[in-house]
Parts: C-alpha cells; sequence; structure tokens
C-alpha cells in the first residue's frame, strides 16, 4: 500500500530563522551601545549643587550654594510664612541629608529640590521678613566653584509688603508685555561679577 511518507523537516530551513535573529540581536546591542555614551555625557553635563555655606548676623545674612557650574536663576521672597526663592534651571542636588538644619543669622531652615522637570529649587525659611539685597553668579575660577550668593537684610513687615507689591506688579507687567509682543523697558546694568565678587567676600 502506497501513501505520502512524512518527511523530517530540513536542518538547513531553520538557518534563516537563526540569522535573522541574531542580526535584531546584534541590532539591538549596536543601538545599546550608541545610547549609553549619550546618557553618560548628559549626566556628566549635569549642573551638581554640592555645598551651601550661610554667613552673617541678624541684620544681614549671605546664602551661598556652590555649583559645577554657573546657571541662571530667579531669587525673589513670598510672605505668609517669610521665605526666599531660589528657582534654578534641572540643577541635582548632592548635599549632606542635614545641610538644612545648618544655618544662622536671618535664616532659620533651608530645603531643596526637584520641583518639575528641569526645574529645582531652594527654599529659605527665614525669621521675619527681609529683603534681597543683591543677589549674583559667580563662575568656576582658579579651581574654585562656581557660586550663587544671595544677601538678604532685615526689613519691617511693612517694607517688606511694599517690596513684594512691586515685585509682584513688575512680574504683571513683563507677563502682558510678553503677550502683546512688546519688548519690555531696559533696566539698570548690575555691576560686573568680578567686581562684586571682588568687593565683598564669599
Amino acid at each position: 500500500m502506497s501513501g505520502s511518507q512524512h518527511q523530517p523537516p530540513d536542518a538547513r530551513s531553520a538557518c534563516p530563522i537563526r540569522a535573522v535573529v541574531r542580526c535584531l540581536l546584534l541590532g539591538l546591542l549596536l543601538m545599546i551601545g550608541m545610547l549609553l555614551p549619550a546618557a553618560r555625557a548628559s549626566h556628566a553635563a549635569e549642573t551638581i549643587a554640592n555645598g551651601v555655606r550661610i554667613g552673617g548676623d541678624a541684620v544681614r545674612t549671605r546664602f551661598v550654594a556652590d555649583l559645577s557650574g554657573a546657571v541662571s536663576y530667579t531669587v525673589y521672597v513670598l510672605p505668609d510664612p517669610y521665605r526666599v526663592m531660589i528657582d534654578l534651571p534641572g540643577v541635582r542636588f548632592d548635599l549632606p541629608p542635614d545641610s538644612g538644619t545648618k544655618t544662622r543669622g536671618l535664616i532659620s531652615a533651608f530645603r531643596y529640590g526637584e520641583v518639575e522637570e528641569g526645574r529645582s529649587r531652594f527654599v529659605i525659611d527665614t525669621d521675619g521678613p527681609v529683603l534681597i539685597e543683591k543677589s549674583f553668579i559667580v563662575d568656576r575660577k582658579g579651581g574654585q566653584p562656581a557660586r550663587i550668593v544671595v544677601d538678604l537684610v532685615k526689613t519691617t513687615p511693612e517694607a517688606f509688603r511694599a517690596a513684594y507689591k512691586s515685585d509682584a506688579d513688575i512680574s504683571r507687567d513683563a507677563i502682558a508685555e510678553a503677550n502683546t509682543g512688546q519688548e519690555p523697558e531696559p533696566v539698570a546694568e548690575a555691576p560686573a561679577v568680578e567686581d562684586v565678587a571682588e568687593a565683598i567676600p564669599i
């Protein structure tokens, strides 16, 4: 009696499948190899806050944060409770856990962290109302880290409210000008960082 016989699969037919799998794995490894250096470079370029120093007394206090590189920043005061905010662009913090409790002068405590993706912040609690006398960035130089410096002075609740209202009005005007496409009015030029740094030790 004749009939079709089952033929064993040809071992050679599995070769193309194995070749495709090998190609896919090789492509995946190559992709990982290209992504890792980019990730390491991005991490290496990240700005790090790695030190904080506070000096002064109950009349005038200086807050200094060491950075791995100079960055842009915004500093402003807020009431209820009185505090100073320093907003930074995506800075990573590498500070001792108890840093925020080692304070003096007008500063009672401070904390820090990431507010949202690409935005970080120092929050400085103060003993009563203060004003920002000056703030500036010192770039890396002579083996020293970059530094953001904020000088605070004691003030009265009345003077604080007046300054806070003025800052709020300026912010609203800036937003309105940005929405209408108008250029903001020029402001007085700040002193050069080098001049301020030499005049006031930090």
